[in-house]
């Protein structure tokens, strides 16, 4: 829109020209959003390598790594999947895994009667 006066239109964003304010009206909500954002995976980078013991201790700040490890990540490498991964199943007598392959072998080799 052309202005007929040829003055300057004083509408819009000029209410962001004062630092002060663009800070408090853009910056501010901006930082908390980002924040807010991006905390999960500041936590699931933490938890990865954190220790048991400190996963499971209430002593300490739960923000931050004290004896940070790789144990977690290489035991689900190698497949073991770490210490709770079979919530207490062990092997079979027939030295098959608990695992679903070997589930299904079983269950195909039993008769329903």
């Amino acid at each position: 829109m052309s202005n007929p006066n040829n003055q300057v239109d004083t509408v819009g964003m000029s209410f962001l020209d004062s630092l002060p304010r663009k800070m408090v009206t853009v910056y501010l909500p901006l930082l908390v959003f980002l924040i807010v954002l991006l905390f999960p995976f500041y936590w699931m980078a933490i938890t990865s390598v954190k220790p048991e013991a400190e996963l499971l201790s209430r002593d300490g700040n739960p923000f931050w790594v004290i004896k940070p490890t790789l144990a977690h990540m290489v035991a689900l490498a190698s497949g073991r999947g770490g210490k709770h991964a079979g919530h207490g199943h062990e092997k079979r007598e027939s030295g098959e895994a608990n695992t679903a392959h070997g589930t299904l072998d079983q269950l195909s080799r039993t008769t329903l009667l």
